[in-house]
C-alpha cells in the first residue's frame, strides 16, 4: 500500500492564497453594499468565510498528514490565517464605523434637533436646504421656555402640515429633547394636528414618562443593595426632579416625589454640607413645591458661597417673582442682564417685570 503524498511547496501556498482572497471577500462583504440587506451581506461573508475553513481543512491536494513536519507547518499557518483574517477584519471594520460616525457627528454639530430629524428621513441635501430655510411658524401660543425654539419651530410647522412619514419624524426627534421641553412641544402639538399624528405623540409622550420611571426604578434597586451610597442618592433625587419638572404626573404623585427628593438631598447634605449642587437641586425642588421662603434661603446661601454659579441666581429671579418683591426682583435681572443671561425661561419674570417695574 502507498504511502501518503507529502503536499508540494507550490499547492500549499496556492491553498493560503486561496484563503487569503476568500478572507479579504468576507470583510469586503461586510463593508460594502454588495447586496441591499445587510442580512444578506453577513451570509455572504459567513460564506465566503466557510470556504475559506473548507480549504484550510481539505484544500485541492486532500487531507493534511501530521506525520511531515512541513504538513505541521502548513496546517499551523492556514489556522493562524483563517482565525486572525477575521478578526482583523472586524478591527478595522469597528475602525472604519467609529471613523464615519464620528465624521457624520461633526458634520451635524451644530445642527440640534433639526441634524437628527434629517437622519431619521434620510434627507437629500435639498430637501434639507428647504428644511434649513423654512420660516419660523410658532403660534405665539406654545411655551414660552422651550430650548432652542427656533430650530424646534420648522418640525413643530412639518409636524402641523407636513407628510405623515416627515411628521413621525419630526415627532420622534423632538422627543430626543430634554423632558421638560420634549413634553411641552408634545402637549402643544397634540391640540391641532391629526388622528394619526396623535397617536406617535401620545406614544412619545408614554415613552418618556417610561424611560424617567424606568430610571427611577433602576437606581432604587441599585441603592437598596448599597445603601450607603452617597452618589445614588443624588442620582436618585436628580432623576426624581427631572420626572417632576416634566409636567407628566398628577399633582398627588408629584407631592410624593416632591417629598421624596426632598428627603434624600437633605440626607446628603446632612453628611456633605458643602455640597452646592445638592443645595441647589433641594432649592429647586423647593421651589417647585411652593416653599418660596425656603427655597430663597437655599439659593441665597448658594449665590452668598459661590457668586458665578448662574442657575442659583436663576433661582432667586423666580422666587422673588414669586414673592413680588420688585426691589431685589431688578438687582438680579439686573446681574444676570450684565453676565449676558436671560435664559427663555426667565420670559414670564421679565414680561412681569416690564409691566409692574417703577417708571
Amino acid at each position: 500500500m502507498a504511502g501518503p503524498r507529502r503536499r508540494p511547496f507550490f499547492a500549499g501556498f496556492v491553498t493560503y492564497v486561496i484563503i487569503v482572497v476568500l478572507e479579504a471577500l468576507s470583510v469586503l462583504a461586510m463593508v460594502s453594499e454588495l447586496e441591499s440587506s445587510a442580512f444578506v451581506n453577513m451570509l455572504l461573508a459567513f460564506a465566503f468565510h466557510l470556504g475559506a475553513a473548507t480549504m484550510l481543512t481539505y484544500g485541492f491536494w486532500g487531507p493534511w498528514d501530521f506525520r511531515y513536519p512541513d504538513e505541521k507547518n502548513w496546517s499551523v499557518i492556514g489556522f493562524v490565517l483563517v482565525l486572525a483574517i477575521p478578526v482583523y477584519g472586524l478591527i478595522g471594520l469597528s475602525g472604519a464605523y467609529a471613523a464615519v460616525h464620528w465624521r457624520r457627528r461633526f458634520e451635524r454639530a451644530g445642527a440640534g434637533i433639526v441634524g437628527r430629524f434629517e437622519e431619521y428621513i434620510h434627507y437629500e441635501p435639498e430637501v434639507r436646504s428647504e428644511l434649513r430655510g423654512m420660516a419660523l411658524m410658532s403660534d405665539g401660543d406654545l411655551p414660552q421656555d422651550l430650548e432652542r425654539l427656533g430650530k424646534v419651530a420648522p418640525l413643530i410647522d412639518v409636524i402641523k402640515s407636513g407628510d405623515p412619514e416627515l411628521k413621525r419624524g419630526a415627532i420622534f426627534s423632538i422627543a430626543k429633547l430634554k423632558p421638560e421641553t420634549a413634553v411641552k412641544v408634545l402637549r402643544e402639538c397634540l391640540k391641532d394636528i391629526d388622528p394619526d399624528s396623535q397617536f406617535f405623540v401620545a406614544g412619545q409622550l408614554s415613552r418618556i414618562e417610561k424611560t424617567l420611571s424606568e430610571s427611577i426604578i433602576r437606581t432604587r434597586r441599585r441603592l437598596e443593595l448599597d445603601p450607603d451610597n452617597l452618589d445614588l442618592r443624588i442620582e436618585l433625587a436628580r432623576q426624581e426632579k427631572d420626572y417632576i419638572l416634566s409636567g407628566l404626573l398628577d399633582p398627588s404623585v408629584e407631592q410624593y416625589f416632591l417629598r421624596e427628593a426632598s428627603g434624600l438631598c437633605e440626607e446628603v447634605l446632612s453628611r456633605l454640607p458643602d455640597r452646592d449642587d445638592v443645595l441647589l437641586d433641594l432649592a429647586d425642588i423647593r421651589l417647585r413645591a411652593r416653599q418660596t421662603d425656603v427655597a430663597l434661603q437655599a439659593y441665597a446661601q448658594i449665590v452668598e458661597q459661590d457668586p458665578t454659579l448662574t442657575p442659583a441666581w436663576i433661582g432667586l429671579a423666580h422666587c422673588y417673582y414669586e414673592k413680588r418683591d420688585l426691589l431685589r426682583l431688578g438687582a438680579v435681572l439686573e446681574e444676570l442682564k450684565s453676565r449676558g443671561e436671560l435664559p427663555p425661561s426667565l420670559n414670564d419674570v421679565l414680561a412681569f417685570w416690564d409691566m409692574a417695574r417703577p417708571s
